[in-house]
């Protein structure tokens, strides 16, 4: 599934998740795919590499960081964004 704020001219990512045994399928990279019209934000556990390497697989970049964010356990986030090209 995918959970998305839609604004005006952003998405926010809210969640994005496949169940287990449908990993490495590219169903997150299908749905990631739908909405890539505008620009697209999203935080993601400091802790969670496998997320951070598809979102930078899809041209994602850090540009900032929550601190303790997160909670049990306290947690840092790191705020991604994917600036889309609309010429």
């Amino acid at each position: 599934y995918l959970m998305v704020l839609d604004s005006i001219d952003v998405y926010e990512i809210l969640a994005i998740a496949t169940i287990e045994e449908c990993r490495n399928k590219g169903i997150a990279q299908e749905l990631l795919d739908k909405i890539k019209t505008k620009d697209i934000f999203l935080e993601v556990r400091k802790s969670n590499e496998k997320a951070i390497n598809f979102y930078k697989k899809n041209n994602f970049k850090q540009i900032s960081i929550r601190k303790g964010y997160y909670s049990d356990p306290t947690e840092d986030a790191i705020i991604m964004k994917m600036e889309v090209n609309n010429e």
